[in-house]
C-alpha cells in the first residue's frame, strides 16, 4: 500500500534543490454586497451589485469609536494564536508561587490547606499552588459600579462592546470576557484612549469562572451576549464550547428575573446546541417563542437587537451566510 508523504516547503528545497517552488500570496478576502447595506438598526440586505473587502464593512460599522486616531499606538492587526485551549489552568485559577510570599505568610497559606473548611486551594508542588478566581475589584474598574452590567463571553476584539460602552455612558458598564490576551491588551488600550470608564475587559473561561467573577458584582446583571463563538465542530473539542451546563447554571444564579441572554452564532448546529442548553433549564425561557413575528418559521430571531453587528457576523452575513439568533430571559 502506497503512503503519502506531506513534505514542508523547506523540506522539499532540501530533497530537491533544483525544484522551482512557486509561492502565491493569498488574494484579499472579497465579499459580495449590496450598494446601501447598513448594518445595526437599520440593516437591510438586497442584491449583490458589487465588490468590496470585508474589512471595509467592519470599518463602517465601528467608524464612530473613531480609532484611526491612535491605530498607530495600538493596531487593528493583532496577530493571535486563533484556537487557545480554554482549559489552561490560568484561565481559571490564580496561580501563587511560594517566591511571591514572605516566608510566614506561605506558612499560614500552606497550613489553611490542612483545613476541610478552608481547602478552597489546589496544591501543585511545595512551591506552587493553585486558587480560586478572585473576582475584579468593580470600584476600581468602574466610574459607578452599581449601574447594571452587560456582560459579553467571548467578546474578541471588544470593538462591539466598546460602541455600546460609549452609547450608554452613564448608564451600563460593560464587561468583556475573553481567553485571547493580546486581543484584551488592545481593547484595553482603545477603552482607556477613548476615555471610557464604564468597560472593563478580563482573560477568564467564562464557562468555568464566570460564577466566582460575579460573584461581588454590586449591581444587577442585566444582559449576557454570547455572539458567534468558537464551534468547535469536532466531536472531541466540543466539550470546548462556551455554552455548558456549569455556565447555565452560574447564569442561573447571577441573573435576576427579566435578566436576558442574546446568543447568536453563523453555524445553525452551534446555535442550536445553545438554545438547547438553555431551553433544559426551567428558570429561563423565550423572550419570543416561535410564531412570534419577531422570529422566522425555525424560530429564529430575525434582528439583532443591540443595535451593531458583530465582526464576525458583519463577514457571515456578506458572504451570503446566515445568522441564528435566540433571546432567552431569567424566570
Amino acid at each position: 500500500m502506497m503512503r503519502t508523504t506531506w513534505l514542508s516547503t523547506a523540506a522539499r528545497r532540501g530533497l530537491l534543490p533544483s525544484l522551482r517552488i512557486r509561492q502565491f500570496s493569498a488574494p484579499l478576502c472579497r465579499v459580495q454586497f449590496c450598494a446601501n447595506v447598513k448594518f445595526g438598526d437599520d440593516a437591510k440586505f438586497g442584491d449583490a451589485v458589487g465588490l468590496v473587502d470585508a474589512a471595509k464593512l467592519v470599518a463602517k460599522e465601528y467608524a464612530e469609536l473613531e480609532l484611526d486616531s491612535i491605530e498607530n499606538q495600538v493596531g487593528l492587526g493583532v496577530r493571535v494564536r486563533q484556537h487557545v485551549n480554554p482549559f489552561k489552568a490560568s484561565l481559571t485559577f490564580l496561580l501563587l508561587k511560594r517566591s511571591d510570599f514572605h516566608y510566614f505568610a506561605w506558612k499560614a497559606v500552606m497550613n489553611s490547606l490542612m483545613i476541610p473548611a478552608a481547602n478552597c486551594f489546589s496544591l501543585l508542588n511545595n512551591d506552587s499552588l493553585q486558587a480560586p478566581m478572585v473576582p475584579p475589584a468593580w470600584e476600581t474598574e468602574f466610574a459607578d459600579p452599581t449601574l447594571p452590567l452587560h456582560v459579553d463571553i467571548g467578546c474578541g476584539s471588544g470593538r462591539l462592546l466598546l460602541v455600546l460602552a460609549k452609547r450608554r455612558m452613564g448608564s451600563s458598564n460593560f464587561l468583556g470576557i475573553d481567553i485571547r490576551d493580546k486581543l484584551l491588551q488592545r481593547s484595553r488600550i482603545w477603552a482607556e484612549e477613548l476615555n471610557l470608564t464604564n468597560i472593563h475587559f478580563m482573560v477568564s473561561n467564562a464557562t468555568l469562572a464566570l460564577n466566582a467573577i460575579l460573584l461581588k458584582y454590586p449591581g444587577p446583571v442585566k444582559l449576557v451576549t454570547i455572539l458567534c463563538p468558537d464551534p468547535h465542530f469536532k466531536k472531541r473539542h466540543q466539550k470546548r464550547r462556551i455554552v455548558q451546563k456549569s455556565l447555565v447554571d452560574a447564569l442561573e444564579k447571577h441573573l435576576p428575573t427579566g435578566g436576558q441572554i442574546f446568543l447568536q452564532s453563523d453555524v445553525e448546529e452551534v446555535a442550536k446546541d445553545m438554545r438547547d442548553q438553555f431551553d433544559e433549564n426551567v428558570n429561563f425561557s423565550r423572550v419570543h417563542p416561535p410564531g412570534s413575528n419577531m422570529c422566522d418559521s425555525e424560530g429564529w430571531l430575525l434582528e439583532n437587537h443591540l443595535g451593531v453587528a458583530t465582526e464576525r457576523e458583519i463577514h457571515a452575513v456578506a458572504n451570503g451566510g446566515s445568522i441564528f439568533r435566540m433571546l432567552f430571559q431569567r424566570v
